[in-house]
């Protein structure tokens, strides 16, 4: 047992150390380095390059947006970080119009935006490009008047091709949206299949315009 004890004692040193590596490069990829190549359980040969700044543009999408008498939009800017951002906030509405605003948000602060001071009444779609990763919020509320309403989102990283909901109702006085963002500069066709309680899914494709907003007022839809 006495000539083991080397032996065992090495073997526990060497998880401690492998345990010790996996956590400090967990640290180093978090903290925003690359790691080129690890070995664990023998040699290690480790590479470490400082990750790019990152891309030179963070962009968040909102599908949702109207401003009107009765409902009112607004959107919430956080700049967690240390250094100030350059936002572009692109509108895009229902015939592929796209109109712009600019605004600088320093380190560390929050802006609210009101769209309603550049569209007036209108329904919209957003795109928030930022020099530096922003957190983006959506809330809208109705009526303007006497407010009694409202729903909150998130916006999101990126575009996709399939998107699941699994809400959905149009009966006894409900009435049911669905919010369609087209931001890029080619035509979509988007083929939404509405799965029902029995009975085989009902299907309609719909032509979105590039950089374009579609809501879908599902109550309505003929198929």
């Amino acid at each position: 047992r006495i000539r083991n004890q080397p032996k065992e004692a090495g073997e526990k040193m060497k998880k401690i150390l492998s345990t010790f590596l996996v956590l400090w490069l967990i640290w180093l990829l978090i903290a925003g380095f690359a790691v080129e190549e690890v070995i664990l359980g023998g040699v290690a040969s480790l590479g470490f390059t400082l990750d790019p700044a990152g891309p030179t543009v963070y962009t968040r999408y909102l599908a949702e947006g109207a401003t009107s008498e009765f409902f009112d939009t607004r959107l919430a800017l956080l700049n967690p970080g240390e250094t100030a951002a350059d936002v572009t906030l692109r509108y895009l509405t229902r015939d592929g119009a796209t109109l712009t605003q600019t605004l600088a948000l320093p380190a560390r602060t929050r802006a609210t935006v009101f769209p309603a001071t550049l569209l007036g009444a209108a329904e919209f779609s957003t795109v928030v490009e930022s020099s530096v990763p922003l957190v983006v919020d959506r809330t809208m509320a109705w009526s303007v008047a006497t407010p009694y309403g409202a729903h909150t989102e998130t916006a999101v990283a990126a575009p996709a091709l399939t998107w699941y909901l699994a809400e959905g109702a149009t009966h006894s006085g409900f009435n049911l949206f669905y919010l369609l963002q087209n931001p890029n500069p080619a035509e979509a066709q988007v083929r939404v299949r509405f799965l029902l309680p029995a009975g085989a899914p009902l299907a309609k494709t719909y032509t979105l315009v590039p950089h374009s907003r579609t809501d879908i007022w599902v109550d309505y839809e003929e198929f």
